[in-house]
């Protein structure tokens, strides 16, 4: 008598076996195979990119007060013979003037003036008190001018400005300046630094004063 489980086996077998000789005969019949279709799984991932802080190109100041004063022997007492430019990092300043010729520059960390790089140098043209650029920030929130008491150009304050408002007023007396003797003003990129050129009380001699925002 034949049993049921004997009759399982012996079809399973059948079928594997058939199956085998299918694939065999495959290549040698090169019967075509039915392409099989891949299913792709697209997965989520993360990426982490290292985070770089936005540089920014203006401080947020209100009150400037003085970073240093010191003496420029070549520095001539006139209005609106010297220029400031300060460098984009806000390290250095080079001094210019129209009179003496002279290009210096002070590093502002150390508070050092240099000794002049150059005594026969032509920057200025007769317009040069209107290079506006000395004058704002980089992106106009901050400019700094100068105030006439007497005539020009005998000038006897600053006005700082920003954005439109009228923030700081420092006279010559609190610069440390002699009486209407303001000679000419500058500021930084980001407004963090003013130069200003002057005759300076306490040293009785030119020199400059720099103030540092805050």
């Amino acid at each position: 008598m034949v049993e049921a489980k004997d009759v399982t086996v012996n079809v399973l077998t059948s079928a594997v076996t058939t199956l085998v000789i299918i694939f065999l005969l495959i290549p040698l019949l090169k019967i075509p195979v039915p392409a099989v279709r891949e299913i792709e799984t697209i997965e989520t991932k993360k990426y982490y990119y290292p985070y770089v802080t936005p540089v920014a190109l203006e401080g947020d100041y209100s009150t400037w007060t003085i970073y240093d004063t010191f003496q420029d022997n070549d520095a001539s007492n006139g209005g609106l013979r010297q220029e400031a430019i300060i460098n984009k990092e806000e390290t250095k300043i080079v001094l210019l003037d129209i009179f003496a010729y002279m290009i210096k520059t002070y590093t502002i960390a150390t508070k050092t003036l240099s000794s002049g790089l150059m005594s026969d140098m032509n920057y200025f043209d007769g317009d040069s008190y209107l290079l506006n650029e000395k004058k704002v920030s980089v992106q106009q929130t901050y400019i700094v001018t100068m105030g006439v008491t007497t005539f020009f150009p005998n000038f006897s304050k600053i006005y700082i400005v920003k954005n439109g408002a009228l923030t700081q007023t420092l006279t010559d007396s609190d610069l440390g300046i002699a009486a209407n003797s303001i000679r000419n003003v500058a500021i930084s990129p980001s407004g963090k630094y003013i130069v200003v050129s002057g005759y300076i009380s306490a040293l009785s001699a030119m020199g400059w004063v720099v103030l540092i925002g805050k």
